[in-house]
């Protein structure tokens, strides 16, 4: 019994940790950050989920850290951010792929589409926004074009590509050795 629950903790651990690192972002396979200097993400390990934390250095210097705690429990948690206070809520959609849903108290809403590949070293960010103005809720198109959204959760707000910062050959050797 005891080796049984051990096996399963250590396939969670590996399931769970393939996207744990540091990413950088790719400009070249990305739709948006051109405002960007860099942008990187963080996940790490948490008690609860993941850590999920976007470090972004705009253009003109200034420096922004965001950090989050996903649960994957698919229930709504309190949420704040520089740009939106209220409920967000996170579940895995399958091995691949992590869905983070935000709602703000002011009607605007985000959600997050974190997805890795077979592929070692990527790692895809899809973000859809909606922003509310005085005249009422609009997304935003990866142009940055505004359209009325009519509380339709439709239109790409940015794609942005990332690869594995750090050795391959060092992580990948410690993946391994947390898999048996």
């Amino acid at each position: 019994m005891r080796a049984a629950f051990l096996l399963v903790l250590i396939s969670v651990n590996s399931w769970a940790g393939e996207a744990f690192g540091v990413w950088k972002l790719i400009p070249a396979r990305s739709t948006a950050g051109e405002d960007q200097k860099s942008v990187t993400i963080r996940i790490e390990p948490h008690a609860h989920g993941e850590v999920f934390t976007l470090d972004t250095i705009a253009a003109d210097g200034r420096a922004s850290t965001s950090s989050t705690i996903l649960y994957f429990d698919g229930k709504a948690h309190d949420f704040r951010d520089s740009a939106c206070s209220g409920k967000q809520s996170s579940k895995r959609i399958d091995s691949w792929t992590v869905e983070i849903l935000r709602n703000c108290t002011n009607g605007g809403w985000a959600r997050l589409i974190r997805q890795t590949s077979d592929a070692y070293d990527e790692l895809t960010l899809e973000i859809t926004t909606a922003v509310v103005y005085s005249r009422g809720p609009y997304w935003k198109n990866a142009r940055g074009a505004n359209h009325e959204s009519n509380n339709n959760r439709s239109g790409v707000n940015s794609f942005w590509g990332f690869s594995r910062v750090g050795h391959r050959s060092s992580i990948a050797a410690r993946n391994t050795r947390n898999r048996f």
